[in-house]
C-alpha cells in the first residue's frame, strides 16, 4: 500500500494543479455531522495528495460570506464546501 500510496504522489507533484484549497464546513450539515465527515473522509485524501488547506468551520449564517468578503482569495488555488446546497450557494453567491 505505502508503494501504491507514493507513486500516486509522484505522479500528482509532476501535475499542475491545485494545491490550496480554502475548505469550509458546515459542522450542521449531514446530521451535525459535517465536520466529523471532513476530518473522516475528504481531509484524508488531501493529505495524500500533499494539498495544504486553510480549514474554516462555520459558526454562524454568513459567516463563509465574511470570510469570503475580508480574505484574499488569491492565496488559494480551489475552493472547497463541505456542507449541503445551502454552503454551496452562500460561498458561490459570494464569489461572483
Amino acid at each position: 500500500m505505502e508503494l501504491f500510496v507514493r507513486a500516486i504522489q509522484i505522479a500528482l507533484e509532476e501535475l499542475r494543479r491545485p494545491r490550496r484549497f480554502l475548505v469550509f464546513v458546515n459542522p450542521n450539515s449531514g446530521k451535525r455531522r459535517g465536520e466529523r465527515i471532513y476530518h473522516k473522509s475528504v481531509e484524508p485524501i488531501l493529505q495524500l495528495a500533499n494539498v495544504k488547506t486553510k480549514l474554516v468551520v462555520t459558526e454562524h449564517a454568513e459567516h463563509s460570506k465574511n470570510f469570503i468578503m475580508e480574505e484574499d482569495l488569491g492565496q488559494f488555488d480551489a475552493i472547497l464546501t463541505v456542507g449541503g446546497d445551502g454552503t454551496v450557494s452562500e460561498v458561490s453567491f459570494y464569489l461572483t
